[in-house]
This record gives C-alpha cells, sequence and structure tokens, in this order.
C-alpha cells in the first residue's frame, strides 16, 4: 500500500491504499496548541512511523506547521529523520545503550536519562567527542513505566549540573489516567512541581517542562508546563473517555479499496465466513 496526499489517485497498481490528509495533521496541531495554551511549546510525537501515517512526510508537515520539536521512540528513529534533512530539535523518549550514544550525539539529538548508567554513558561518549550532550530528565510520577523517582531525579539533576559534558535541557513525565482519573492525575502533577521546586532551589534550572500528552491536553493537565507532547492526537485519535466529548480533531488517514465484484443476491441473503453478513429480507407484498 501507498500513502498518498487526500484526493490523489493511488500510485500504484495496488487495489487498496491509504491517503494522509496533510491539512488535517495541520489542523490538529493548531487545536491542540489552542486547547494547551498559546505560550506552550508542542513537542510532536512521531514515533513509530508517526504512528503509520509516514514520519518524514508528517514531520515536514509539522515543520511548516509550526511545531517547535519533535518526539521519537529510538535513535534509528531520529537518525532516518536527520537523514532526510529534518533539522528540528529531536527527543529520543527511549532509553539508549552504549552503541547508541555516540551516534544520537553525533546528530544532536536530545536524548532522556533516569539512571546513574546513562548519565555515565553519555558523559564518556560527550568527553570523548569534546561535546555537551544535551539531556531531558524523565521523572517518573506514577506511570510506573520509566523514569527517576523524585528523590533519584533531584541527585541525578544535581550530577548532570555538575558534568562539563552534559547539558540538561529539559524535565518532564507521564500521566497515567489523565481524563479517567482526576484525584491521581493531581497526585503525579503534584509531584512534578515538587521535584521541579527542589531542583530550582537548588540551584539548577530544569529546562523545559512537558507533561501533558494528548489525553492531558484534552483533560486540561500540566498548565505549569512549558510544553505539551501530543501524539495520537495530531492524527485525530483520542484516548476511548474522549472520544465522547466534543472536540475538533479530524482523522487524517483513510483507507480505501477498489471493490472486487459488484453482484446481486436474493433477498435475505447470507454471504462470507460465517455467514455474518445477512441482506435485508423481501418487503411483504
Amino acid at each position: 500500500m501507498n500513502r498518498a496526499e487526500q484526493g490523489e489517485a493511488p500510485r500504484s497498481p495496488h487495489r487498496a491504499w491509504i491517503e494522509v490528509d496533510h491539512a488535517a495533521i495541520r489542523s490538529n496541531l493548531d487545536a491542540l496548541r489552542a486547547l494547551a495554551g498559546p505560550d506552550k511549546q508542542v513537542i510532536a510525537v512521531i514515533k513509530a512511523d508517526a504512528y503509520g501515517h509516514g514520519a518524514v512526510e508528517v514531520a515536514r508537515t509539522l515543520a511548516r506547521a509550526g511545531a517547535e520539536r519533535l518526539a521519537v521512540a529510538t535513535v534509528g528513529e531520529a537518525l532516518d529523520l536527520r537523514r532526510d534533512g529534518i533539522e528540528l530539535p529531536i527527543l529520543v523518549l527511549w532509553g539508549i545503550g552504549p552503541p547508541e550514544a555516540a551516534a544520537a550525539l553525533d546528530a544532536g539529538l536530545e536524548t532522556i536519562l533516569y539512571d546513574e548508567r546513562t548519565v555515565a554513558l553519555l558523559e564518556a561518549a560527550a568527553a570523548d567527542r569534546g561535546r555537551r550532550a544535551s539531556v531531558q530528565l524523565k521523572v517518573d510520577t506514577g506511570l510506573g513505566r520509566q523514569g527517576a523517582t523524585p528523590d533519584e531525579a533531584l541527585e541525578l539533576a544535581a550530577r548532570v549540573s555538575r558534568s562539563r559534558h552534559l547539558r540538561l535541557v529539559g524535565t518532564f513525565s507521564h500521566l497515567a489516567v489523565a481524563g479517567e482519573d482526576d484525584a491521581y492525575t493531581e497526585v503525579q502533577q503534584l509531584s512534578l512541581a515538587r521535584t521541579l521546586d527542589a531542583m530550582r532551589s537548588a540551584g539548577i534550572d530544569p529546562g523545559l517542562v512537558h507533561l501533558a500528552a494528548t489525553g492531558g491536553i484534552l483533560a486540561g493537565a500540566g498548565s505549569y508546563a512549558d510544553a505539551v507532547r501530543p501524539g495520537i492526537g495530531l492524527y485525530g485519535l483520542v484516548p476511548g473517555w474522549a472520544a465522547e466529548r466534543g472536540h475538533s480533531l479530524r482523522p487524517a488517514l483513510s483507507l480505501k479499496a477498489l471493490p472486487l465484484r459488484i453482484f446481486d443476491l436474493p433477498a435475505g441473503s447470507a454471504i462470507s465466513y460465517g455467514l455474518r453478513f445477512r441482506g435485508p429480507p423481501a418487503p411483504p407484498h
């Protein structure tokens, strides 16, 4: 299957194809920015080939539409973007291993850290190149998936601030149940806020602060942050709890196919596996 701008005919002999509406992506970016507030930067998440929408093409659209930064899952995804001329700052959301540290530095990527091992790894790679690596500190405030505890985060931030080869450019967390459990979300927000206060009290600049992904934006969470991190919302998708609520996001992807066969059946006939489709019965005489 091939991707095409909406309205174009398929460019291959395939009978099924995907169309990606980049006007919808631009509209969704504007809508999410308006919800988050005009003072917030947008870190547009385009991991997993922009959720199947085509990472390079989407990155170019988002850059032209004013997104300040991009985020991907892996160093490999980021390197693909760099090879295709994408110059926006790119945050790598997964942790990295020894083979990736040098490549991330050479490509000017922002990598995350949440343990001493990663600090040492990035510091050694940066020292070897005589450079400073830009890093973002991830704090686990309750998702339980990835990140340093608030106490560990303060220690790591102090470690980075003392390093000649690391530069802290951001501090962030991720919400577990935004829009579903307001009390738990508030606990997470307070946890990050207290961590930031402790960092600032210690004379450490946390850099760009971000917390809300699509669900958080729709729920109005993270008002004190500097940026938002929308992913699925850029493509017109929303969490299940938000599906029945009003929003202006538009689906960006369409799957289309040419018909295989058009034919008439007697009224009430069933077809295909399990005979799950049954035509309407004949009208009464």
